[in-house]
């Protein structure tokens, strides 16, 4: 998804003072120094506690509260349907989130029952309560909320692979001495938070369902000559020539944990670019694919996924030349809906706040396109 800037300044208007906090100056109004190291080591080890002290003071004093409306006369059904729409377009639109990049398309599309999409290798086809795909003998498909993606090997061109279209959602609060006081800075910040629940939703299923294709494979590859960790150009080569053996019939990107990218290439994006230009492959990091993370454990615990003796860390190669590879579908008619929350229980005295919910299919039309490696 787009940086926490760009969703901020999207909000619009009603939102306008968290976006003037969101930037790094605002007209008549001093910007807030910044939260991360370099900016203490210059003022030295023994201020740099006050300086965090003064990054932390709230920021009510530096924006431009007076030319927002008050927010105990806005309604909260105002506050979510200002919220929808912008929502609306980061989650209809590719991940570029920093440390979130993934190779799907997201389609939104009309759901019209019988409806057909055609692309290069299948075809679509729009049925009550999910959707058919045709032409693709095998696929790796999300079946629902909070399962493990399976693989549907049917053996056959003609064969339907049916792409479930299942729905999530996501709840926020705050308390409403925050709405009398004018904090409109905790309200942006409970609506950034809503968002990027949604969004790292949406990237668990997306991985996950990569993770799944490459383990079905049931290839590992790796360079037994190098050791533990090391992050080699001659892994990326093996690669390419497993990758034609087996039928994915080139490597675009490869993917490899933070800690991995840092150990590999010391925190130099120099060198990852030279290492990247040698071995004609972009390299991307994840934290999620480091050890003890998200994916790395799903890998572990919940695909039955193992390590050659002497390697600990994942890379993920991935052949992204066709994008209907990779598939997020989003029915036009059940994308993001916010709104109030309004539940009447003692838990919510006190207290405002909105809910949402939207329905998605997760797919990898080409299991082959998807390679792991180890290191």
């Amino acid at each position: 998804m787009s940086s926490r800037r760009d969703f901020l300044k999207g909000v619009g208007g009603l939102f306008a003072g968290v976006a003037a906090w969101s930037l790094p100056k605002t007209k008549g109004v001093e910007a807030a120094p910044p939260l991360h190291g370099i900016e203490c080591e210059k003022y030295g080890e023994e201020q740099a506690p006050l300086i965090l002290a003064e990054c932390q003071t709230p920021v009510k004093r530096r924006l431009p509260f007076q030319d927002l409306p008050p927010l105990s006369t806005m309604r909260m059904d105002q506050i979510a349907a200002a919220a929808q729409v912008p929502m609306r377009v980061e989650l209809g639109g590719p991940c570029n989130e920093p440390g979130y990049w993934s190779p799907f398309e997201h389609l939104v599309f009309p759901w019209k029952i019988g409806e057909k999409m055609s692309f290069d290798d299948f075809q679509l086809e729009i049925k009550p309560a999910n959707m058919v795909m045709r032409g693709s003998p095998e696929a790796s498909i999300m079946p629902n909320l909070g399962h493990v993606p399976v693989i549907s090997v049917e053996g056959n061109e003609d064969t339907d692979v049916i792409v479930p279209i299942y729905p999530i959602g996501c709840a926020v609060d705050w308390q409403q001495k925050y709405m009398r006081e004018n904090r409109w800075d905790v309200i942006g910040r409970g609506l950034e938070v809503f968002n990027q629940s949604f969004v790292r939703k949406i990237f668990c299923d997306q991985w996950h369902t990569i993770l799944a294709s490459g383990v079905h494979r049931n290839i590992l590859v790796y360079d037994k000559d190098a050791k533990e960790g090391l992050f080699t150009n001659r892994l990326s080569s093996i690669c390419k020539t497993v990758a034609k053996r087996h039928g994915t019939h080139r490597i675009t990107d490869v993917v490899i944990g933070t800690d991995a990218w840092d150990d590999a290439f010391g925190g130099d994006e120099r060198a990852a670019d030279v290492t990247a230009m040698s071995s004609n492959l972009p390299v991307h990091d994840m934290m999620d694919l480091d050890p003890g993370h998200e994916l790395y454990n799903f890998y572990v615990n919940e695909l039955g996924g193992s390590f050659p003796p002497g390697k600990k860390h994942l890379a993920i190669y991935l052949d992204c030349t066709k994008v209907s590879s990779f598939l997020t579908l989003i029915p036009e008619n059940k994308q993001l809906e916010v709104y109030n929350d309004d539940r009447d229980h003692e838990s919510m005295k006190g207290r405002k706040g909105l809910y949402g919910n939207m329905s998605l299919g997760v797919i990898c039309t080409r299991p082959d396109t998807v390679l792991i490696g180890a290191f």
